[in-house]
C-alpha cells in the first residue's frame, strides 16, 4: 500500500475530521508538555505561533487552583506565561470545560482584564 499522507486513512479515503484533529495543535483547556522538559502547561489560548499557558506545579502554594493532570497538580493564575506552539510536543489530556472555566476567569481577574 502506498503512502497517502496523513489526510487519508488506512483505506486511502480522505478523512478530514481526523486530519483537522491531528493538525489543530494545542487548544484551550488542554495540558501539554514542552520539548524543553519543563513542567506540563495548561493552555489558555493558542495564537498561532505562541500559546498562552499556565505552568503546572506539584506543590500547593497560596492562591493556586487544583487541576487533575496525570496526578493532582496546581496552577497559579498570576503566572501566565507563553510557549512556542512548536515546542509543545506531548498531549497529556483535556480538562472538562466546567473545570477550565473558573481557571480562565481567575486569570482574567488576576490580569485586570475587563470587558467594555
Amino acid at each position: 500500500m502506498g503512502d497517502f499522507g496523513i489526510r487519508r486513512n488506512a483505506s486511502g479515503y480522505i478523512d478530514d475530521p481526523c486530519y483537522k484533529a491531528v493538525t489543530a495543535g494545542p487548544q484551550p483547556g488542554e495540558i501539554w508538555t514542552n520539548r524543553k522538559g519543563d513542567l506540563p502547561s495548561l493552555i489558555l489560548a493558542n495564537n498561532g505561533a505562541l500559546c498562552l499557558c499556565l505552568k503546572m506545579y506539584e506543590d500547593y502554594m497560596d492562591g493556586e487552583i487544583r487541576v487533575m493532570a496525570r496526578v493532582p497538580m496546581y496552577v497559579n493564575p498570576l503566572k501566565v506565561t507563553y510557549a512556542r506552539t512548536a515546542d509543545l510536543i506531548t498531549y497529556v489530556k483535556s480538562i472538562p470545560f466546567p473545570e477550565f472555566k473558573p481557571i480562565h476567569r481567575a486569570c482574567v481577574r488576576a490580569l485586570g482584564i475587563v470587558k467594555e
